[in-house]
């Protein structure tokens, strides 16, 4: 099966049954190499074949183009039976050409005629296809013997399909035959192909195949081949020897300065020309590059200014062909051009340095962060595993890789790579685990296996083991209570927040930003503060100016209770991209469940399902179980709201039987949610206000559990689609539930809670209304992390 090319085999298919659309009998492919010229051949042959042709091909080789005929004679053989029914000159070139008789090779003029002959008797007995794959390589009198044939086949049922490489020349271009260029695939037909060949490539692997390959199909079959499943990827990608071989020799022919610059380029991440010349004298740089420019290796971006190549691949190329020694002397040099950019230079300093080295591994440290804030997490994740190598003392080494770990299942969506890092930290140090790698085994545990329980357990002891307060600038700390608060959430229960709320005491005032906004209005949004609010609108606006997807993501989830997310979709939609493109996949998942969260309240339901789809997807592929529940849930929804209940149903029965043996409260109230919109379809209002105490375990309404508050709006739905609020219904409810304290006076525990909770109106074409109000009742079905 080919992925990518319907439009093609379409044109094949008319091209072998003689359609009137083609007045040319010659179809001439060219496109780079790998880009899939000869799969196109072979399955031309099986749409010929099937259309009754008879096929003849032959691949041109290299070293055979000095043979004169060597092409042809292959060509002509299988139709020798037909050569007793042409004239006695044109049998005599055949005959000479196939290597039947001696004499002289015949004349250009001859031969050409000679093969017309041949070939137009013996398409009168079966229409005839052939197939000439890499055709710079045909000797020159094969070729022109065939471009004769192929201008001068009107009236004779035989074509030919030739292909090439699009960068070399070939007698059929020169002869002024116009070339279909084969395209790379799309990023949709790429992301398919290495689905079918590779199932269990993980998504950040694949898309970073997909991005490196660009759409060639050798690449994209070849690269997965060449890696180490064991560990992470590498800045550059290995190559196999097939895909090396592409551009090896290329390569090999430039003279030796040209190959060195390469290598800065590529070291140098493909850096403006000012860059290069800081590193090499600017005589010598405009010396050494214009070989591999004329080769067309590297050019100058007029877009960006960039010294780029013609492919990825080419860049990979050198880097495998330099030797360790080459690659350590060019990042010395780097580390030296970038003295006056910390960031590059750091990056530079930690690729060269050969011996433990701890100024660089620090300097690495703190460059991780820097790299995280800029949207950059998979070099992030790199730089800490490098200063972890860079280190001789276990406890910090192992600090460091466990802090890779955190992030690879954090942001970069490497669970299994995470997996791996925490054992290698474990290793590494003979003490108890750092509270960094008790955070990033808590943070695998709640979304590989969704045990809240344990995740807790483990957060709380460690930060207890750190006697007095707390610091905000301490990272690990901090990390783990932010944490704390995720577990929190999914967990649901009163107990788990009191602890939580007993940790977050001891930090010595104030609270780091993300950590302080996510608190209040998050965490208890109606006993937030006075200035919570407008310090949450302040978070959200300075979301503009930053690309770091953690920050993103958790202000944006800040503000899902608050109906907020809606002023942060530019900056959510910027963490999808870099998702797609193979960076913060994790973080990825999360923005696209927050924008569904706001799709569902402003009615863009299509939206919402096209989001959630990808999400899930992703959240399927890569095992984070616990994180798709708020996709579910939203899909589920909208499920029931257009009438697909048995759908909605599946998925509600599928997040209760998931979230009840882990004691997952909040998983419990989504399912609880989904149902009610199902029964509200059906006009089951009593059966409806009865499912909440049955369901989900009603906390008071205090700040152990300031979340159940808004499961105590409960809404009908009247036949002219009109929403009434059944506080009597409610208020019994509640005065049911075990241990509720609320009464009819404090049931609407804050003003603005009654204006946050209606719900989108259904439209007669089962879509969703966009509602004056985008808070609905039920909780928040965000994703956090």
């Amino acid at each position: 099966m080919l992925f990518g090319r319907d439009a093609e085999l379409e044109t094949l298919d008319a091209f072998a049954a003689g359609t009137a659309e083609f007045d040319s009998s010659v179809f001439l492919i060219a496109g780079d190499p790998g880009i899939g010229k000869t799969a196109l051949l072979d399955a031309a042959v099986e749409i010929a074949e099937r259309a009754g042709r008879a096929v003849l091909g032959i691949t041109a080789l290299e070293y055979e183009a000095e043979l004169t005929f060597g092409a042809l004679n292959q060509l002509l053989l299988p139709l020798l039976d037909d050569l007793p029914t042409v004239n006695e000159i044109h049998r005599q070139a055949i005959a000479v050409i196939c290597g039947l008789e001696l004499g002289a090779p015949p004349s250009q003029l001859i031969a050409g005629a000679a093969t017309l002959a041949l070939v137009t008797q013996a398409a009168r007995r079966r229409p005839l296809l052939f197939v000439i794959d890499d055709v710079p390589w045909l000797d020159v009198a094969s070729g022109m013997v065939l471009t004769y044939l192929a201008r001068r086949l009107k009236g004779v049922d035989a074509r030919l399909l030739v292909a090439a490489r699009s960068e070399l020349e070939n007698v059929f271009v020169r002869s002024g035959f116009e070339a279909h260029i084969l395209r790379p695939l799309s990023d949709q037909s790429a992301d398919a192909l290495l689905r079918a060949r590779f199932p269990a490539l993980a998504v950040n692997v694949r898309m970073r195949i997909r991005a490196e390959a660009r759409g060639n199909p050798l690449a994209l079959l070849d690269l997965p081949a060449a890696l180490d499943n064991g560990r992470a990827l590498p800045e550059v990608l290995p190559l196999t020897d097939r895909l090396r071989s592409l551009y090896a020799q290329r390569l090999r022919d430039l003279p030796e300065g040209t190959r060195e610059m390469l290598l800065f380029v590529v070291l140098a991440g493909a850096e403006n020309s000012t860059t290069l010349e800081n590193c090499i004298p600017a005589p010598q740089a405009r010396v050494t590059l214009p070989p591999a420019e004329r080769a067309g290796i590297v050019g100058l971006s007029p877009r960006s200014g960039r010294m780029e190549f013609r492919h990825p691949l080419i860049r990979a190329a050198v880097f495998e062909l330099s030797t360790s020694e080459e690659r350590h002397h060019a990042h010395a040099l780097l580390a030296e051009a970038f003295d006056t950019d910390p960031r590059r230079r750091a990056w530079h300093l930690g690729q060269s340095a050969d011996t433990p080295d701890e100024d660089v591994a620090m300097l690495l440290e703190a460059v991780s962060g820097q790299l995280l804030e800029s949207g950059n997490s998979t070099r992030a994740t790199a730089a800490l595993v490098r200063a972890a190598e860079l280190i001789p003392a276990p406890e910090d080494r192992a600090r460091r890789i466990a802090r890779a770990a955190y992030l690879g299942s954090l942001v970069t969506g490497d669970l299994h790579g995470s997996t791996r890092l925490l054992l290698e930290a474990q290793l590494a140090s003979s003490d108890a685990p750092t509270l960094a790698t008790v955070t990033a085994a808590a943070h695998q545990l709640l979304n590989g296996e969704g045990d809240a329980s344990s995740a807790q357990r483990l957060l709380i002891t460690a930060l207890d083991a750190r006697e007095g307060p707390l610091d905000p600038a301490d990272v690990p700390a901090m990390e783990a209570l932010q944490t704390l608060v995720f577990v929190d959430f999914y967990a649901g229960r009163a107990d788990f927040w009191a602890d939580t709320r007993g940790q977050l005491a001891r930090v010595v005032a104030p609270l780091p930003d993300t950590l302080a906004v996510f608190n209040s209005v998050f965490a208890d949004p109606a006993r937030a503060e006075p200035d919570a609010v407008p310090r949450l609108d302040r978070a959200i606006d300075g979301l503009r100016f930053t690309s770091d997807p953690v920050r993103i993501t958790r202000i944006a989830a800040a503000g899902a209770h608050l109906d907020r997310i809606r002023f942060a979709r530019e900056p959510l939609t910027r963490v999808v991209a870099d998702g797609r493109r193979g960076g913060a996949v994790a973080k990825e998942i999360e923005a696209l469940f927050l924008l569904a969260n706001d799709d569902y309240f402003a009615g863009e339901w299509d939206d919402l399902e096209a989001a959630t789809d990808e999400g899930l997807t992703l959240c399927d592929e890569l095992g984070y179980l616990l994180t798709a529940a708020p996709g579910r849930y939203l899909r589920a929804l909208v499920d029931s709201a257009r009438g697909r209940s048995a759908a909605a149903d599946r998925a509600a029965e599928q997040v209760l039987l998931w979230a009840a043996p882990r004691r997952l409260y909040t998983l419990a109230a989504y399912a609880s949610h989904i149902r009610c919109v199902e029964a509200l379809g059906r006009e089951q209002f009593d059966w409806r206000i009865g499912m909440l105490p049955r369901s989900v375990p009603l906390e008071p309404c205090n700040r152990s559990s300031p979340r159940r508050c808004g499961w105590c709006s409960t809404w009908s739905r009247q036949p002219s689609g009109q929403r009434t609020p059944r506080r009597r219904e409610s208020t019994c409810v509640l005065r049911r539930s075990p241990g509720s304290t609320c009464t009819h006076h404090d049931w609407n525990c804050s003003s603005r809670r009654q204006e946050l909770s209606p719900t989108p109106r259904i439209g007669a074409n089962g879509s969703a209304e966009p509602s004056p109000h985008r808070r609905a009742s039920g909780g928040s079905s965000t994703g956090l992390g």
